[in-house]
């Protein structure tokens, strides 16, 4: 084991290269190939935190002490000893468990016997580190990308396969837009923190490069290992299912990615560009997927589900091309000093101390440099070349000094050469230095004689821009953040936001404009560049679209980048204000608050037409959230200084009566209000005076209350009633709380009574209407649930009646909501009036009336019992004019022991679904079968949505005869379903549908666009051959704007409007809403359309109904012709009939003809028109044509 002191140490590194070493502020350690310690310089010892007396204790002793520091100290024992069976060289990081990271570099010097003897460098990246981690996921930030990746991509891996990916979240910006932003950085955190856990545990790296796109870069050993890698990334993500923003219903977090694999070096912009087209491809292939870009066509996936589409070619060729580790020193000095040859001649000649030199100034993150006392430059190392662009040659001498900034020159020129002394011998200054892309940036440069030659100074030089700028923004941010918490005024914090951002972004001109709570306009800011008047134009402007970049970026919740205001359509309306104060650019963002409100927005205004830099995007970012933080605790300081004023004037003017009492609970002081209130005098209540002023109910409870509260120590909080000085009761409320010692014991009590009679009265109100109907004082449903729950649990025997207005709807659209209210009303009264025995009647809903008896009706049957009440209120009904056409609907259940009480009301609903249905009777008891029927209820709407979706519907036409001739006059069209299965069916099959409002008039839309379709084609049209009707329901023709619509389709059609009827029922005529229908109708008979009547027999039209809407023709119902003989019930009611058309002037049609003597009893009787069986059964479309002999047209 190497002795460490001063003298051995001396002997064993060169004098020379000791200088470069102690100038380092990076830990250096030269270990020969036995594991001796040849060299460790103070920097080492510094980081490592290593006392001397460890030190002296030998390698093992500083080894231990090392590792002590480690997170993982066996991974960093592993690294090392690979190491030393192998003369690669090697960089890493290691990480503290006091959270420090390093930067590890390893490089081989000479082999011997037992391996290679190797130089370690450590750098302190802790700072660094922070500034290149994302924040929100975690990874490594698109800095770290930019000089992590070149090294990757320039690595020939010649045994191995490097893989690049590109990751994209599907859908990110849409959801992000809906949901707000703290939806989407919960998604990004969940994704960047499985991304993270792949990498660590492969020791590769992954990246968030920007917004919700991530890269990983790794190495492998066969192309099948990275490709299974990446499938267990996203299959990591599908098992995790994220939910998009939180847990809105909207599906799980899925990606798309594009990958890449290849050996040798490769240029980053090429392979970037190769793996972002497959990321695309992948994208639009859905989710979940992913496309390689063959980057090496030796490779051949052999996974199968691996989307490989026609990869983005590359040339081979191309990506194989040596990306030299060499920088522009080499390549563009040709003859110049090499590294190894400045080396050996300033060391006399010695190659060992030559090649030491030579790996160190290669080796370490800076640039080493060697000049004379005149400031020329002798030496640099590639590292210099590398960061400023120059050449050896171009940076001797003077030149380098055209990489500082010009400040930095003429400060360093002057202290040139540096003083130093034995305490303190490197020279250390802050400088900036100008990188290859024209971009300054700060070092830090160090610099130390060299002992063999005086005139000589090494320095070395390490990039501290990122630190330098972290550490302003910090003190900025401390600087804002102590005038937030010193209660500066949220103007002040502005402008300082706006002087801020000047700083960071050199060449800016800053805005900060506060949104409105409402978010329509901007309410303040400070933008101090702008003139006055312009100022208080800005502050006060509605955002929105097209409102310059800030008033777009608050409006759209994005940001916003106008390059060049000139040409941007954005401020085509603000252009000439802005364009004399110089602004030709102007960039603005958003700012956030915690609420994913927009609180302001950041602008920044640029006497040049320029885009933000990625450096300077990141600037922007970190303004913005510095803005955020400002702004809401500005806000939260203003609002708490306005929460103590209004608090102050709460308590001077609090209508509450304070008081205290002693431990015993006897009071010792009350409010003047108590006075004002009670009217007994303050020193009459103090003790337990007070009492005289309670409730007589309510004085034993609440002195119990007291005495209870008064042992225990529990907070007090109890209502009673106190007497006022005019004799009244009012409730109040009394709260306290105990005042105690440290030890515990009660010092005094604190309380207050406050007036809540308002909020008590308002209380028993609502108590009450919780369980009462508003509008007919009876019961409501909650009050019959709980009744109805109650006797099922006492085992009675029930049965319960559900009875709802026929007609209430027509009352409430032609009279208005209150005679609605009123009909109601009078039928719950009449309904209690009916029923003394009721045990409760309620109205549980619109129309819907409940009536519970128990252990009734004794002796009749419950159908029975309901159809006597029924026409009892029926009776009462139609002594007012406004209810005298209603009818009662009513549905019967005797409810069993063993059913809950929501399952006896849905028994009721089904009984009076069927009561109302029912043709012939209003009464239905619930049996079994109903709920059969109501699920082929909803069978039929179902199949009724299919055939509208799959067009099964269609029209059939049965002719209409003339009995004279016994020709074609016309055809009524008939609702069919060409069912794919069953064939053509009936419209019984979607029965139920026909009356659903909405499928309903569906169905009516389609079947009059199907039949104006065949009218169309039919041509020509003779007028013998009348008219084609169809049916219209009364729900249909009290659309508005039917009759507009209708005409327009005939007209569209090229349809004439004497080809068409319409075939209505009695309803229409009876109905109370007959004012919409009959206008609709009449506004079609004025442009030709007929009007039939149908079914006319079985309603109740009357002559009078008819002469208000004169049809053009009535339809005898097929009930009346079915069974029809000369001397038949029906001969008298359908000659009748006809009389009646022919006396009108009403052309008649007989339906249901089925035999030749009912066809010519008609005929002879005098009815003109006829259709049935016995002439033509309904028939499509294409077979009436024939039968009619028309051609169709193709239009």
């Amino acid at each position: 084991m190497l002795d460490l002191t001063e003298k051995r140490q001396s002997e064993a590194v060169h004098p020379f290269v000791r200088r470069t070493l102690d100038l380092l502020p990076d830990g250096v350690l030269i270990i020969g190939s036995r594991r001796e310690v040849v060299y460790l310089n103070d920097a080492f010892k510094r980081l490592w935190h290593i006392p001397n007396e460890i030190v002296v204790k030998g390698d093992r002793a500083m080894l231990d002490y090392v590792l002590g520091q480690l997170e993982s100290p066996e991974t960093f024992l592993n690294a090392v000893e690979r190491l030393y069976q192998s003369p690669e060289s090697s960089e890493d990081e290691i990480t503290f468990r006091d959270g420090r990271v390093f930067k590890r570099r390893s490089v081989a010097l000479e082999s011997g016997a037992s391996g290679s003897s190797r130089i370690w460098i450590f750098s302190d990246f802790t700072e660094a580190w922070g500034a290149r981690i994302d924040p929100l996921t975690g990874l490594l930030n698109r800095r770290a990308y930019g000089r992590e990746i070149p090294g990757f991509m320039a690595s020939d891996h010649s045994a191995q396969i490097k893989a690049f990916a590109l990751i994209d979240v599907d859908h990110f910006k849409a959801f992000n837009d809906r949901y707000g932003h703290a939806g989407g950085d919960a998604v990004l955190e969940r994704v960047g923190a499985i991304l993270d856990k792949g990498a660590n545990l492969t020791s590769h790296k992954a990246f968030r490069i920007g917004g919700e796109e991530f890269a990983i870069a790794s190495v492998h050993p066969n192309d099948e290992a990275a490709i299974q890698y990446h499938q267990n990334i996203v299959g990591s993500i599908q098992q995790a299912r994220i939910l998009h923003a939180w847990n809105q219903p909207h599906g799980v977090v899925t990606i798309s990615m594009g990958l890449g694999l290849f050996s040798g070096p490769g240029e980053p912009g090429d392979v970037f560009a190769a793996v972002d087209k497959a990321l695309y491809r992948a994208k639009k292939l859905g989710r979940n997927r992913v496309v390689m870009a063959t980057l090496d066509s030796t490779l051949k996936p052999t996974v199968s589900h691996v989307s490989d589409l026609n990869p983005v070619g590359f040339d081979p060729r191309e990506i194989q091309r040596s990306v030299s580790l060499s920088s522009s020193c080499a390549s563009a000095d040709s003859g110049a000093d090499t590294t190894l040859g400045y080396a050996s001649r300033a060391f006399g000649g010695s190659a060992t101390i030559g090649q030491l030199f030579d790996v160190l100034t290669h080796s370490v993150p800076g640039i080493v440099w060697v000049a004379d006392e005149d400031g020329k430059v002798e030496f640099v190392n590639e590292a210099w070349c590398d960061y400023t662009g120059l050449s050896r040659q171009q940076s001797g001498a003077h030149g380098w000094m055209s990489a500082l900034h010009p400040e930095d020159l003429d400060t360093l020129m002057a202290l040139w050469p540096p003083k130093s002394n034995v305490q303190n011998p490197v020279s250390e200054k802050m400088m900036r230095i100008k990188r290859r892309d024209g971009v300054f940036r700060w070092h830090m440069v160090s610099a130390n004689s060299i002992a063999e030659s005086p005139s000589h100074w090494i320095g070395c030089s390490i990039d501290i821009h990122e630190v330098v700028g972290m550490q302003k923004r910090e003190r900025a941010q401390a600087e804002i953040l102590e005038m937030v918490a010193g209660g500066e005024p949220v103007q002040t914090i502005l402008e300082a936001l706006c002087s801020l951002g000047e700083t960071q972004l050199p060449g800016s001109r800053c805005s900060v404009l506060l949104v409105s709570q409402d978010g329509k306009r901007f309410d303040g800011g400070a933008a101090p560049f702008l003139p006055k008047k312009l100022q208080e134009l800005v502050t006060g402007m509605e955002i929105g679209p097209g409102v310059g970049s800030c008033g777009t970026a608050a409006f759209e919740k994005r940001d916003v980048v106008s390059a060049n205001i000139s040409r941007d359509p954005l401020w085509d309306d603000w252009r000439a204000a802005f364009e004399p104060l110089g602004v030709q650019a102007c960039w603005s963002r958003p700012v956030y608050g915690t609420d994913d409100s927009v609180l302001a927005t950041y602008g920044f205004y640029f006497s040049e037409v320029r885009a933000p830099t990625a450096e300077e995007l990141e600037s922007l970012e970190n303004l913005r959230q510095l803005a955020a933080v400002a702004i809401i605790k500005a806000r939260a300081h203003e609002a708490l200084e306005e929460s103590e004023e209004h608090h102050r004037f709460t308590v001077e003017y609090n209508p509450q009566i304070p008081w205290t009492s002693d431990p015993q609970g006897r009071i010792l002081s009350v409010s003047s209000r108590w006075v004002e209130a009670t009217g007994i005098p303050v020193e009459d209540a103090l003790g337990n005076g007070w009492f005289k002023a309670l409730h007589p109910d309510d004085t034993q409870r609440l002195v119990a209350y007291w005495n209870e509260h008064l042992k225990t120590g529990q907070p007090v909080d109890v209502k009673f009633r106190i007497r006022l000085k005019d004799g009244s009761y009012r409730w109040v409320r009394a709260r306290a709380s105990a005042r105690r010692t440290k030890e515990g014991t009660i010092l005094k009590w604190y309380g207050a009574v406050e007036d809540i009679d308002d909020v008590e009265q308002a209380t028993e109100r609502l108590r009450r209407q919780a369980y009462q109907d508003e509008v007919t004082r009876l019961p409501n449903r909650r009050a019959f649930e709980e009744r109805l729950a109650g006797r099922l649990r006492d085992n009675a025997a029930i049965n319960v009646l559900m009875l709802d207005i026929n007609g209430f709807k027509t009352i409430n659209e032609r009279f208005g909501h209150e005679a609605g209210d009123a009909a109601l009303r009078l039928f719950g009264r009449y309904l209690r009036k009916a029923m003394p025995q009721a045990d409760m009647v309620a109205r549980i809903a619109g129309d819907a009336f409940v009536v519970l008896l128990t252990n009734y009706p004794p002796a009749e049957t419950l159908q029975r019992f309901a159809k006597k009440i029924g026409k009892a209120v029926e009776y009462q009904l139609s002594k007012s004019t406004k209810t005298r056409l209603c009818g009662v609907s009513i549905g019967c259940v005797e409810a069993q022991r063993d059913i809950g009480a929501d399952e006896v009301v849905r028994r009721a609903r089904l009984a009076l679904s069927a009561a109302r249905k029912d043709p012939n009777s209003s009464i239905a008891l619930f049996t079994p079968a109903l709920p059969k029927a109501s699920e082929d209820r909803f069978d039929q709407i179902e199949l009724a949505r299919a055939a509208l979706k799959s067009g099964w519907i269609m029209p059939v036409y049965q002719p209409k005869m003339d009995l004279r001739n016994g020709a074609i006059a016309g055809a009524e069209a008939l609702l069919r379903i060409d069912h794919p299965s069953l064939g053509i069916q009936g419209p019984s099959m979607i029965w139920a549908a026909l009356d659903a409002p909405r499928i309903g008039k569906s169905i009516n839309d389609k079947m009059i666009a199907l039949v104006l379709s065949d009218l169309s084609q039919w041509t020509p049209w003779p007028e013998e051959f009348g008219s084609v009707s169809i049916n219209l329901s009364t729900d249909i023709l009290t659309q508005p704007g039917l009759s507009r619509s209708l005409l327009k389709k005939l007209e569209r059609s090229g349809i004439s409007t004497h080809q068409l009827t319409v075939e209505i029922t009695e309803r229409v005529l009876v109905d109370q809403l007959s004012r919409k229908s009959h206008q609709a109708l009449r506004d079609l008979r004025r442009h030709g359309v007929r009007v039939s009547l149908d079914d006319f027999g079985t309603g109740f039209a009357s002559l009078t109904h008819l002469q208000q809407l004169p049809v053009n023709e009535i339809k005898i119902d097929q009930t009346f012709v079915r069974d029809l003989m000369r001397e038949g019930p029906n001969a008298a009611i359908v000659k009748s009939m006809i009389g009646l058309g022919l006396n009108m002037g009403i052309d008649v049609v007989a339906e249901g003809v089925e035999t030749a003597e009912q066809g010519e009893l008609l005929r002879e009787w005098g009815c003109r028109y006829a259709q049935g069986y016995f002439y033509h059964r309904p028939m499509p479309a294409k077979d009436f044509a024939r039968l009619c002999g028309f051609r169709p047209t193709t239009v």
